[in-house]
């Protein structure tokens, strides 16, 4: 790639208004992936995007993130971690 042109995202995951962008780095130990979001939104005829998310999109970066995790893991050739147990609240009292 030439110095003077922007590296680009590998892979993108497109869940509402959110993207994960999936970036290729290069490391001494290899090849490593890492994850950027964006919010796009629309400013009278324009769009814009934002790093900034509010609740309402709270959902969105999870299945994003969710999902550019997976395909990171699938590049790796990773395997998924087991399933865990959902039944205990945050600060670890029952649910």
């Amino acid at each position: 790639m030439n110095k003077t042109e922007p590296k680009k995202p590998v892979h993108r995951v497109k869940v509402g208004p959110v993207q994960a962008n999936v970036w290729e780095n290069e490391s001494r130990e290899g090849v490593f992936y890492s994850m950027t979001f964006e919010r796009f939104y629309k400013a009278g005829d324009e769009w814009k995007s934002s790093p900034s998310f509010g609740q309402r999109n709270a959902g969105a970066v999870a299945e994003a993130a969710m999902e550019a995790a997976c395909w990171i893991r699938g590049k790796e050739g990773a395997e998924l971690p087991p399933a865990t147990d959902q039944t205990e609240s945050i600060n670890g009292a029952p649910a």
